[in-house]
């Protein structure tokens, strides 16, 4: 789970039965009751009547840095999913046991967020706290666009892209300004900013 998007796969014997997509989330600054919700919403209702026939779940998301956050995650995935068999990681955890499996070595993630870590080959042994976008998450797209966002603003950024930005995205730097700091995920509203980086 990414602040951009969520991938979900329901799994059988060890082959995907069925594969989800649903909006990003951060489990960090979310309410039990607010994940229950998004839960219910966007993956039970896309599930239907497979969600009776989960016996497990393993949850591997933004936002959950610390034992609490993990525990109010594990509660409103059953609060949806009646099971006893809940884990809730981090998603750098995940990218690790994704890509090194039982191997150590070193895992990063490049996305909305960005982190790095140090595997043993079960566990993070070391990583740099992840700050978000604000404090950290250098090179991830919420920061990318957040540095080109205040360059363009501050009539930094070269005149041509800004002109090609402005014209591709047809805002004005107070829809900007509005849709950054009023948005529920200011970090989502920056990184979508980088794709057009990315073409230019």
């Amino acid at each position: 789970s990414g602040g951009t998007k969520v991938e979900w796969a329901l799994v059988d014997a060890g082959k995907v039965v069925k594969q989800i997509f649903t909006s990003g989330i951060n489990t960090l600054i979310l309410t039990e009751e607010e994940i229950s919700q998004y839960i219910d919403d966007e993956l039970i209702l896309q599930l239907g009547d497979l969600a009776r026939n989960v016996t497990e779940v393993y949850f591997y998301g933004a936002g959950c840095v610390d034992d609490d956050v993990c525990r109010t995650v594990r509660r409103a995935i059953r609060a949806n999913i009646p099971v006893d068999a809940v884990e809730a990681h981090s998603d750098l955890l995940g990218a690790a046991r994704g890509l090194l499996v039982r191997e150590p070595g070193l895992a990063c993630i490049l996305g909305t967020g960005s982190n790095s870590c140090l595997y043993d080959g079960h566990e993070i042994v070391r990583n740099v706290r992840a700050l978000g976008f604000i404090l950290g998450d250098e090179g991830s797209n919420a920061y990318l666009g957040k540095t080109f966002i205040a360059d363009v603003l501050k009539n930094i950024a070269p005149a041509d892209l800004s002109e090609a930005f402005f014209e591709h995205f047809s805002v004005s730097p107070n829809s900007i300004m509005d849709e950054v700091y009023s948005a529920p995920m200011p970090s989502r509203a920056l990184a979508r900013y980088s794709r057009f980086l990315a073409d230019h």
